[in-house]
C-alpha cells in the first residue's frame, strides 16, 4: 500500500514541480501571462509580482524535496538521512498540503478576498482537492510504511 500511494504522490509532486519550472517562462495552459496571472495565480489584475520567477522556482524546489521525503518514506529510494527526519518531513509535507487545501476551500468557498471568479472555480474544483488528495496519499504512506 505504501509503495503504491507513495509512487502516485511522488509522481504528482514531481509533475507539479515541473509545471512550476515551466511557468517561469510560459503561460501554459493559458494564452497570455495576464490570463495566467488571473486564473492560475489568482491576481485580479493578472499582473504577476516581480518576484514570481523566484517564487515559482522556490516552490518547484520544495516540491522536489517533498517528493524525495515521500519516496524515501515509502522505501522507493534510499533515504540517506535518519528515518525519524524522513518521517517528520513527510508529516510536514502532508500538513502543508492539508492547510493549503483547507484554506483554499474556505477562501474560495466563502468568496473571501478579491480573487477572480475563474480562479475560485479552479481552486474549488482542482487546486484545493488536489492538495487534499496528495496529503491523504502521504498520510497513507507514513502510517503504512515499515
Amino acid at each position: 500500500m505504501s509503495a503504491v500511494a507513495g509512487s502516485v504522490a511522488v509522481a504528482a509532486l514531481l509533475v507539479i514541480g515541473a509545471f512550476h519550472v515551466l511557468w517561469v517562462r510560459s503561460s501554459w495552459p493559458f494564452a497570455t501571462r495576464q490570463e495566467f496571472g488571473r486564473n492560475l495565480v489568482g491576481r485580479p489584475d493578472g499582473d504577476l509580482p516581480t518576484t514570481f520567477a523566484r517564487q515559482s522556482l522556490g516552490v518547484a524546489a520544495l516540491l522536489v524535496a517533498a517528493a524525495f521525503l515521500v519516496a524515501a518514506k515509502a522505501d522507493l529510494v534510499p533515504g540517506g538521512i535518519p528515518v525519524g527526519l524522513i518521517t517528520v518531513g513527510a508529516w510536514g509535507v502532508a500538513a502543508v498540503l492539508s492547510v493549503r487545501g483547507i484554506a483554499g476551500l474556505v477562501q474560495s468557498g466563502l468568496e473571501l478576498g478579491e480573487v477572480p471568479a475563474r480562479y475560485r472555480h479552479l481552486d474549488l474544483r482542482v487546486y484545493s482537492p488536489l492538495c487534499l488528495a496528495l496529503a491523504t496519499l502521504i498520510v497513507v504512506v507514513v502510517v503504512t510504511a515499515d
